[in-house]
């Protein structure tokens, strides 16, 4: 039950009149504030769903196309409220690290500083007031997932961490060879960020689409602009806003400190989610999803995340009604019919844009040094870089005799140089045609004459 009464008329309500000066539509400031409340809460609150708990982490991605929807003025505005909160935490003692103050991250950060940031030692299992809570929650924050992704090894190691976390993990290891073995206990992180429908045909990815990322986000969509506004200084009461910040924060105050235990679900709102939750998506919504059908692998716990914070924005009781669980519901039902906008560009398998670029930039310049064919791939298609797709896409033409890689001996110490080589296309017959071997030599000696004796080296 909650300690005290929580003063809360509508936290959503009150952040939709709060950003009205603004252009971003209404669907991205709730969601923005959805999330602020659903890093507030943490581990504090759950409902119990048989074999585990439900807490009400949320990740969002907001999507619209270039220029268009003003994603970031949603989410920063929301960012600026959160991290005041956090602040006043801290400085006022309410909350320290490592004792359920949510750390706050924003921009680029490596894998090995977050898993440095998040340690803690195991929590006190004799401590049932707090042994559940996580001492060190984290919210995170990408204003751009192209900008985010282009350093793709970093960020590809960094959501390696991140999808396990999505559960709630009570524990958590991640062993490498230079930290040895990282733990993390009780679990907790809430995410937001913005793209753009380029980048998620471009850079999200067979290896993020297939690992589970798509399923954890709740992608949505806008398009163009619902309203413009020439003067925004003049459109709403700077007094006003100021005191519907302060009301907001002094709520979700209230929030972190009295909002406690298991909640419930009214037997009205079961009467909603049960029949929903049973029938599942149809074949045509999944057909219509195209590659993003792995999202509705979660979308009903996304349901019943989103009816949790909605429930708590209020500060009505721990019950989630029925009015919440379908506001919850119909959030899911928005996302699904944007599917095919968010994911329709994106395509898979032999239609995969990496893979495309890959084969034809190798084909142009073939044979070519390895190094430089990597430095080429990247200007390209820097928004496709990702870690661990250029060995998979380069195992793949391989496998089907299209490219041969040769490597040669070098006066320079350290791995010796790779040449490769387009090989030609598939034949009729499923067989790859003949590779014109002769390509390479030439290649070697014209680049370096003192290499062209060594172009007879073993092929890797």
């Amino acid at each position: 039950m909650l300690r005290g009464i929580i003063e809360v008329s509508d936290l959503v309500d009150e952040y939709l009149q709060y950003s009205k000066s603004q252009e971003a539509p209404d669907l991205y400031h709730r969601a923005a504030i959805i999330w602020v409340i659903s890093s507030v809460l943490g581990r504090r609150v759950w409902i119990h769903r048989g074999h585990y708990r439900c807490y009400p982490n949320l990740w969002f991605t907001l999507v619209s196309d270039a220029g268009e929807g003003r994603k970031s003025t949603a989410t920063d505005s929301a960012a600026v409220i959160l991290e005041g909160l956090l602040e006043e935490l801290k400085e006022t003692g309410m909350a320290t690290e490592g004792q359920g103050l949510p750390l706050f991250y924003t921009g680029n950060i490596t894998p090995e500083k977050f898993l440095e940031n998040q340690d803690c030692p195991c929590p006190d299992p004799h401590d049932y007031e707090h042994g559940e809570e996580a001492q060190k929650p984290a919210c995170m924050y990408i204003d751009d997932m192209q900008a985010f992704f282009a350093r793709f090894e970093r960020a590809s190691a960094l959501t390696d961490i991140m999808l396990p976390l999505w559960s709630s993990k009570a524990s958590w290891a991640n062993e490498t060879k230079t930290r040895g073995c990282d733990y993390l206990y009780n679990t907790y992180l809430t995410f937001i960020s913005n793209t753009t429908r380029d980048w998620i045909e471009n850079g999200l990815g067979q290896r993020l689409m297939q690992g589970g990322w798509v399923s954890r986000c709740i992608f949505l969509y806008h398009s163009g602009r619902t309203k413009r506004i020439a003067f925004p200084e003049d459109f709403a009461d700077e007094v006003e806003r100021r005191d519907l910040r302060a009301r907001m924060v002094i709520k979700l105050r209230n929030l972190f400190l009295q909002a406690r235990g298991p909640m419930v679900i009214s037997p009205e709102a079961k009467e909603l989610f049960g029949p929903w939750y049973n029938q599942g998506p149809s074949q045509d919504e999944k057909r219509a999803a195209g590659t993003g059908v792995s999202w509705y692998n979660r979308y009903n716990d996304h349901a019943l995340r989103i009816a949790m914070c909605l429930s708590l924005s209020r500060g009505l009781s721990m019950e989630v009604t029925a009015e919440d669980m379908r506001k919850g519901i119909d959030m899911m039902m928005l996302c699904s019919s944007q599917l095919p906008m968010v994911f329709g560009r994106l395509r898979t398998g032999d239609e995969d844009p990496y893979s495309h670029r890959f084969m034809h930039t190798l084909r142009e310049h073939s044979p070519i040094y390895e190094s430089e064919f990597k430095k080429l791939l990247a200007v390209y298609t820097p928004q496709a870089k990702m870690y661990g797709q250029y060995e998979e896409t380069k195992t793949m033409f391989k496998e089907l005799g299209m490219l041969k890689s040769k490597r040669v001996k070098s006066e320079k110490k350290g791995r010796p140089p790779t040449i490769l080589s387009w090989t030609g296309e598939l034949s009729p017959n499923g067989k790859p045609s003949a590779p014109e071997t002769d390509q390479i030599d030439q290649h070697i000696a014209s680049s370096d004459p003192q290499k062209a004796d060594s172009a007879t080296a073993p092929e890797a």
